[in-house]
């Protein structure tokens, strides 16, 4: 046993309560973990006897802390519990789009309050965090993620955001200077209309209507805009791959093989982490379905193989990234390939699955990244686009012959999976987007901005010494190798600490630019402006050794520590010291426990 996990332990009464707090101690002495799901608990409940009975390593919480008007999740735990994220080499196992998402954050901030009393320690480390960023690093490496709260400190405010409208956005440095940047991350590719839309307030949420049914709406813009008529809702990117491989598992039970491509990310749940195509990504967390293929598509033989393994007949469905935001891939999948998927479709009789979670709307050119590629698809997931950059959402998206199918095989899970996540706050945001697109005029100012990308990486430098090898990019999703060329690369890896940092600090400091590393995502809205900022850096970057580079950065981070001075320094310590001070634990914690994650 791995684990022992105790679901709605507030059903519980007092006789069966002690029945499975002795299997819980039985359970620990093997040295499985304990957890206990709170997450239908009440905010406003007194402590639960089952976490002080049970002692657990982990406590789920969920939708309950927002009393249930925006999607969320968390669970919190031990700092032993939480070790396997706190490595440089696995800080980030554990990531999501959507994680600590502010309007999420703020509902439960809300509801949790009032459980303190007004002079309640509580209370003064909140304040001291919110006066001090500093202090807030110290408490999201005590209680989230030490990994992250150390990238933050080594580059110096560069990823604090403190302001973000349409295709811009303002980081304040550990200096208190303020630079005003060319968005080019997106927030991971977040919505088509930029940062904090004026009508995500003004349209949706001031005019909600709770009574309407926005859900089945959003299904029927979604079918007339895909083909596919079933809509199943989600709640990220990774919940809506989820769903679809599910569905599709049902729909051919006979057939068990999944084909993936490699370079390809699903996600990072138990299912979707199948589709991601990343074996250091998904080692931690095998044993996973075994029945699953994965074919590199950038070979010379990847079409033959991929033949090959349809003649076999075991092929229940190939899932499909198009293009890839995520690995060292620098280009969309091969054509070839994709015929060869089609021809097999009708062939052999597996499904076809996409998933446009990062790349439909125009973010790769055009409306969506399959167009012009697969004819013919069944399955489809969709998120980031849908969330017009304020709310979690997203859907998997069927054919009438998958939905038919997988219902006849399990018609209760098939409808779990319609009801379980839908929400008609988050349907609507969705609804609002779509309706954006066209309204923003995004189809042709995509097809403008795109080309001003495209001739930026043809004007890049392509001689030896810089720091950028391959590059590609697929409207205006882009990718920029680093490299390091010459005796440096002995010593420097392209992919390590170092390099990351610089390239980071580089960009934002040096071109104005929020370019993270190696991939951009530029804003849809951006002016023509705007997108030749970010190409004239990729030019100048393309021209920089890695020596340079490296120097910039060392610089940057030295000048930083000076503007500080000794006095501040001595303030923000004070400070930090105070946020850090032990607090006598309420008497209506929910959780005994100190580490936690959204």
């Amino acid at each position: 046993m791995c684990g022992l996990v105790i679901r709605a332990p507030e059903l519980l009464d007092d006789s069966d309560l002690a029945a499975v707090a002795e299997l819980a101690r039985a359970a620990r002495a093997t040295g499985a973990r304990v957890v206990v799901d709170l997450s239908d608990i009440s905010p406003d409940t007194a402590t639960d006897p089952a976490v002080t009975a049970l002692r657990p390593d982990l406590v789920v919480l969920g939708e309950s802390l927002t009393g249930h008007e925006v999607p969320f999740g968390a669970f919190t735990g031990t700092h032993d519990t939480f070790a396997p994220w706190s490595t440089p080499r696995t800080g980030f196992l554990h990531s999501n789009t959507y994680g600590g998402n502010t309007v999420a954050m703020r509902a439960v901030v809300a509801r949790l309050l009032p459980r303190w009393e007004a002079t309640a320690p509580v209370h003064r480390v909140l304040a001291a965090a919110a006066a001090d960023r500093q202090a807030t690093l110290d408490l999201y490496a005590r209680h989230v993620n030490p990994m992250a709260a150390r990238m933050q400190r080594k580059l110096h405010g560069a990823l604090n955001v403190v302001r973000a409208k349409g295709s811009r956005l303002t980081v304040r440095l550990d200096s208190g200077r303020e630079l005003d940047l060319v968005d080019g991350l997106c927030g991971a590719g977040l919505g088509v209309a930029g940062h904090n839309p004026a009508d995500a307030l003004t349209d949706v949420v001031r005019g909600h209507d709770p009574a309407r049914d926005h859900v089945r709406e959003l299904e029927g813009v979604l079918a007339r805009e895909t083909g596919l008529p079933h809509a199943f809702p989600a709640v990220s990117g990774a919940s809506a791959v989820e769903s679809a491989i599910t569905l599709a598992r049902l729909a051919r039970p006979r057939q068990r093989r999944i084909v993936v491509f490699k370079h390809n990310y699903g996600g990072k749940t138990l299912v979707s982490l199948l589709a991601t195509a990343a074996d250091r990504t998904r080692a931690p967390f095998g044993p996973l379905y075994e029945d699953i293929r994965y074919i590199d598509p950038f070979t010379p033989h990847a079409v033959e193989e991929f033949r090959e393994e349809a003649a076999a007949g075991d092929i229940g469905l190939v899932w499909i990234e198009l293009v890839h935001g995520s690995s060292d891939a620098y280009a969309p999948i091969p054509g070839p390939l994709l015929d060869a998927v089609t021809e097999g479709r009708t062939e052999h009789g597996y499904l076809v699955g996409v998933d446009e979670v990062l790349t439909s709307y125009y973010r790769c050119g055009t409306r969506f990244a399959h167009h012009g590629r697969l004819p013919d698809i069944d399955l489809m997931s969709l998120s980031k686009a849908l969330s017009h950059g304020c709310f979690p959402t997203g859907a998997a998206l069927v054919s009438d012959e998958v939905h038919d199918a997988a219902r006849r095989a399990n018609p209760r899970l098939v409808e779990e999976l319609r009801t379980h996540h839908a929400h008609g706050l988050g349907a609507h945001f969705a609804l609002q987007s779509i309706r954006q697109v066209d309204a923003l005029g995004v189809p042709e100012r995509a097809g403008a901005l795109s080309d001003l990308v495209r001739a930026g990486l043809a004007a890049m430098d392509e001689g030896p010494r810089g720091v950028v090898g391959r590059r590609f990019a697929e409207g205006m999703l882009g990718r920029l190798e680093p490299r390091v060329p010459g005796v440096l690369g002995r010593l420097v890896d392209p992919g390590g600490e170092w390099m990351t940092y610089a390239l980071i600090l580089w960009w934002i400091n040096r071109a104005r630019a929020f370019v993270v590393y190696d991939v951009f995502l530029l804003p849809l809205t951006a002016t023509e402006r705007e997108i030749s900022q970010v190409m004239r850096g990729a030019r100048r970057l393309s021209r920089t050794g890695p020596a340079r580079l490296l120097a910039h950065a060392a610089l940057f981070r030295l000048g930083q520590r000076l503007s500080q001075g000794p006095s501040r320094r001595l303030s923000r310590r004070l400070s930090r010291r105070l946020s850090r001070r032990p607090e006598r634990r309420p008497s209506r914690t929910p959780a005994n426990s100190s580490r936690s994650t959204v």
